[in-house]
């Protein structure tokens, strides 16, 4: 929420009285003092009376009555604050991230700061960042190998979704593959009571699909008929030989034409991350896509104080009745 503030008056033109007040004012301090009766037969009283007719009232007096006519004319020109407020309401992204953890993941094919990480490693670190980037959506956590599971539904308390990815491990499923469909479907699940302005699901996989009932193609279909957008993500490196639990293997090939359709069908986009750096690239490139928009409507507040005015009039009348009229000494 923005809020510009003036001061300022609703009836401005009054302050014009404040030019005859002045002067008015000034002649009567300096006028000399009025003629006065004379009651026969009373010195006592008349004398108490000229003494007071001929100081022309004391300087308290004077400031007094000065300053009730300067509030009051300021109370009739009314001044008050005015707040321009603009309200930002963001309307946030609904996004789950479905993350693969099947054993290819714990292939040591990436770096990171010089130093070898592993497919899932890489994933956490990079996926966390991302988190951090969207604090005005909700985001929940599916992970998935032989078959899916959501350890953290959508949500804007992101420390908790961070935490989770952080517990995260190869083993955390005892089903071994790569159920890819299954996955886009309990993340469209995840999403499908949401009426957020834009739903995504954000796929990172390092496998073709050898698991699961569900086909990629048809859980893309669903996912599209919920307004979903699936943004998928091969990971690891195209090198043959690579490192798998201390030891050199020959890794499987990719299947990114799947991977491709899947996107396709749901008008995301595929990306291909061979390094930690080109994963980072990938989500920089979500997040620039997907950006959380604002509707900011501006209304005016006006905050007026001519009854605190009123009031310190009314204050300063008592205080003027008081030494004026009050019992003397």
């Amino acid at each position: 929420m923005l809020t510009n503030s003036t001061i300022t008056f609703e009836n401005p033109y009054w302050l014009l009285a404040l030019i005859p007040a002045i002067i008015s004012y000034i002649i009567y301090c300096q006028a000399k003092p009025n003629h006065y009766l004379i009651f026969p037969g009373v010195k006592f009283l008349n004398h108490k009376f000229s003494s007071q007719q001929k100081s022309g009232g004391s300087k308290p007096h004077h400031f007094l009555l000065g300053l009730i006519l300067f509030l009051l004319i300021i109370s009739l020109a009314n001044p008050c604050k005015k707040n321009a407020i603009q309200e930002q309401k963001q309307q946030g992204i609904d996004i789950m991230l479905a993350l693969d953890i099947s054993l290819s993941m714990d292939i040591r094919d990436f770096y990171h700061l010089g130093l070898k990480e592993t497919r899932l490693e890489a994933a956490k670190r990079v996926a966390q960042e991302f988190i951090a980037l969207r604090s005005s959506d909700r985001i929940g956590i599916v992970i998935f190998s032989g078959q899916p599971y959501r350890i953290s539904p959508i949500t804007f308390d992101h420390s908790w979704v961070i935490q989770k990815i952080k517990d995260i491990e190869i083993n955390s499923l005892k089903e071994q593959g790569t159920a890819i469909g299954s996955a886009i479907a309990a993340s469209s699940l995840g999403l499908n009571k949401s009426e957020a302005k834009s739903k995504i699901i954000v796929l990172i996989t390092d496998g073709a699909n050898n698991a699961g009932k569900l086909k990629p193609k048809d859980a893309a279909k669903l996912a599209k008929e919920l307004g979903i957008r699936i943004y998928t993500i091969a990971i690891g490196s195209d090198n043959q030989q690579v490192e798998y639990q201390n030891r050199i293997i020959t890794q499987n090939q990719f299947d990114t034409k799947a991977l491709k359709e899947i996107s396709e069908i749901t008008h995301g986009i595929f990306h291909r991350a061979q390094t930690a750096k080109k994963l980072k690239a990938a989500f920089e490139k979500i997040n620039e896509l997907e950006t959380t928009s604002f509707n900011s409507p501006t209304y005016e507040q006006i905050i007026s104080y001519r009854p605190y005015l009123i009031i310190l009039i009314l204050i300063l009348l008592s205080f003027f009745t008081l030494l004026q009229y009050g019992p003397k000494k």
